[in-house]
């Protein structure tokens, strides 16, 4: 009746479109996430994050529920969510999205490092947010990226291993004439 099936029938359509329409909003959210770990914006907006996660996790529960209640397949809407948070968390944990972001902004980065003034300013260099750029005491350009309270960013040092400011600097060799550093507050 009403165009449900109890035998595992096809969803109506506004089920089917809810279902998508949670699932869209989902993947949305991972790509946020990347872009967020990828050091285009500060880390520390990842924590407002949480809320919306939790909401649409929710929502893609109930929905979920209701379709199995109803008797709708639902496995093709199960599917979608649980790749696209499974995507994203495995290349956040091995800093994809960073080197993606440091290889598309590596060009404008360069050049920027090559003068390497000292900036307090927060700008866009290629497609990367920049806080602030200083120079090492070594001529290595320090680019911060964000950080509320600890900071992070890349440090550009083509005349070999920078040298830490202090010893709250954890550097970390990315690829060529770049590193990752971390400092601690």
């Amino acid at each position: 009746m009403g165009g449900c099936l109890i035998d595992g029938g096809a969803p109506g359509r506004g089920w089917a479109a809810g279902a998508a329409a949670t699932a869209a909003a989902i993947i949305v959210l991972c790509l946020v996430a990347l872009v967020i770990a990828g050091g285009v914006i500060d880390r520390f907006w990842l924590l407002y994050l949480i809320w919306p996660a939790g909401v649409l996790g929710a929502a893609w529960l109930a929905v979920l529920g209701y379709g199995r209640f109803r008797g709708y397949r639902v496995r093709r809407y199960v599917l979608a969510p649980v790749i696209a948070v499974a995507i994203t968390g495995a290349a956040a944990a091995t800093g994809l999205p960073a080197a993606a972001n440091l290889w598309l902004s590596r060009g404008a980065l360069e050049q920027a490092g090559r003068g390497c003034a000292d900036s307090g300013q927060a700008r866009w260099i290629g497609g990367l947010r920049v806080e602030q750029v200083a120079r090492g005491a070594d001529g290595a350009c320090f680019f911060t990226t964000g950080g509320l309270v600890d900071q992070a960013g890349w440090v550009y040092a083509p005349g070999g291993t920078p040298t830490a400011p202090d010893d709250r600097y954890t550097l970390r060799h990315h690829s060529g004439d770049w590193y990752r550093f971390d400092r601690r507050f």
